[in-house]
Parts: C-alpha cells; structure tokens; sequence
C-alpha cells in the first residue's frame, strides 16, 4: 500500500469508495463533484487516496483542505487550521489502511503550518463528522487523540404538518408591533447578504449567497424586518443536496427572546409546504437550548447523531 495525492483517472473510483465505505450518506457524481471540484479551496494536492500495490486500487481517501479562500468579506482564513473530511477506507481493509491514511493526513497538515485539524469543515460540506453507528471511524479518531462533540440531523414530514396555533398568535403580536415577516425583496438583498449582519455570520451568508446564485428564487429565503433593517433570516432548498434542506436560521441578538424565531421557523415551513416539499430536514442541530426545543416543538425527529472530531497537532 502506498498513499498519493488525487489524479483524474481516480475519480470513479472514488465515487465507488465512498459509497461502499458510507452506506447511510451516499453520493451521486454530480454530488460528489459539487462538493469537491467545485469547492473553491480544492487542491488535488489536498486529496490523499490510499492505493494498493498496483498503484491503481482506492483502498481509502481523505480530502484535507484548508481555506486558500477567506469565508465572506473580511472573514478569517484560519491559516492555522485544517481539516479532513470525505474520509472513506474500504470495509476489509479498514485496519491496515485507517490509521496510515489518518496519520498521513495529519503530516499534511502540519507540513502546511497547520496546528489544528477538525472533521467540521464548513461551509461546504457533505456531513461534519460520523454517524454515531459509524464506530469504526470513531474509535479509530478517538485512538488518535481526538475530542469529540455531538450534533443531530432532524426531519418532519410536511404532509400533515401543522405548527401550534401560538404561532399564529405571536405573528399578529409581532406584527402589531412593526415586525414584517415574509420573502427576500430585492430592497434588503445587500443586508441579507452581508457576513456582517448581526442575524448572520460569514459562513452563512456563503451559504445564503451561493444558494441564491445557483438558484434566484428569493421566496426560498425568509426575513423578518423591523424599521427597514433584516433583524431575522432563514432559507430553504439547497443545491449541494435537495429543496427540503432547511436552514440556516438566526435572529439579531437584540431582537431575541420575543418569539422572532418561532415564527420565521413557521414561516419557513408553511411555504415549503405550499410548495409541495413532502420532507424538511436540517443537520447541524444541537441537542439542547433554545434551537433544540424549537425543532422539538414543530415535530422534527432526530435522524442521527453526528460525532465531529477536533485536535491540536503537537
């Protein structure tokens, strides 16, 4: 076995891999595609494929980027930071293969100057870490030094979904007070849009910007304004997977705590449902705190707990 970087004739192969390694998450090509040549801080120096002694059979992979690219206007680069994600090791040879690729691809990173490595590579991403019943990745991650966290994938199914009608009443309370809940016009775009925006971040205004440009539907985003400024924000539908994907979702610091939230989540869902879309799903939820009991409240049943991975290179 021998571990070397990407080269074009690999690339079904790699599709082969991941699907045989990933059963529960899997790719098509165009997918796959999406999510690595396509992501603007891809190298193919940065896709180490594990190869049997002819050189031609994948055994493994691991895509370890780094950000060539800042996320949003004047966001950080975290030069200092890697990340290893679309790590795949064929079934019978996880043992052999695992900890040398892993191992590999943390010397790639600290050859670059990288100190710290996390499985959260974001904003494009296929899924942050492991399926909890992944246990072989996550033993082999624990054995070599990492820490973990915890987050949920959730799903409701919209055909019969109807939210408590205390969302309706806090959406006439609201609105009596000068908060207008509805699509992204043309007027707010620029705010909804700035990785500066108290309500955002830069990682989800990459998400909001990219969404929008594969696909300039502004019902598909939801804003909540108050004295001509976006205090609140969501969307829906994603190119990089499918129409049910909901999220991101945030609300100005200031303006939390009066039911905002709730009711830009309602608003969300309903139009998804007058549309048509049978399933929302979002991932990346925590399992306590004011966003957890909001997905608990509208119905959203946890799908799978995904186990990221973190580490400080000595």
């Amino acid at each position: 076995m021998k571990i070397r970087t990407y080269v074009s004739r690999d690339t079904e192969s790699l599709l082969e891999l991941w699907n045989s390694a990933h059963p529960s998450t899997p790719l098509t090509m165009e997918r796959m595609a999406r999510l690595l040549f396509l992501d603007c801080n891809f190298s193919p120096a940065d896709l180490l494929v594990a190869v049997g002694d002819d050189g031609r059979e994948l055994l493994g992979m691991s895509y370890c980027p780094h950000r060539y690219f800042a996320v949003g206007k004047d966001g950080d680069r975290e030069e200092n930071k890697g990340f290893i994600t679309l790590f795949a090791v064929a079934c019978d040879s996880f043992d052999d293969v695992g900890k040398v690729l892993l191992s590999v691809s943390e010397e790639h990173h600290r050859r670059g100057g990288r100190s710290i490595i996390s499985t959260a590579y974001s904003p494009l991403y296929l899924t942050q870490g492991f399926e909890s019943g992944e246990e072989n990745y996550i033993r082999l991650f624990e054995s070599s030094g990492y820490s973990r966290s915890s987050s949920y994938k959730r799903s409701a199914y919209l055909a019969s979904f109807s939210l408590p009608g205390s969302y309706a009443g806090a959406r006439r309370r609201l609105e009596s007070e000068g908060i207008v809940f509805g699509p992204l016009r043309y007027e707010y775009l620029q705010e909804f849009l700035d990785p500066g925006s108290e309500f955002s971040s830069p990682g989800w205004s990459w998400e909001f910007r990219t969404r929008l440009t594969a696909d300039f539907d502004l019902e598909k985003a939801r804003t909540a304004v108050c004295g001509g400024h976006v205090i609140g924000g969501c969307i829906f539908g994603d190119p990089n997977s499918d129409e049910g994907r909901f999220g991101p979702l945030g609300v100005s610091p200031a303006f939390r705590g009066r039911g905002i939230g709730g009711v830009l989540f309602a608003d969300c869902l309903e139009t998804m449902k007058r549309r048509g879309i049978k399933r929302a799903w979002a991932q990346w939820t925590p399992g306590e705190g004011p966003a957890h009991a909001l997905y608990e409240k509208a119905g959203f049943a946890i799908e799978a707990c995904i186990v990221s991975f973190r580490k400080e290179l000595k």
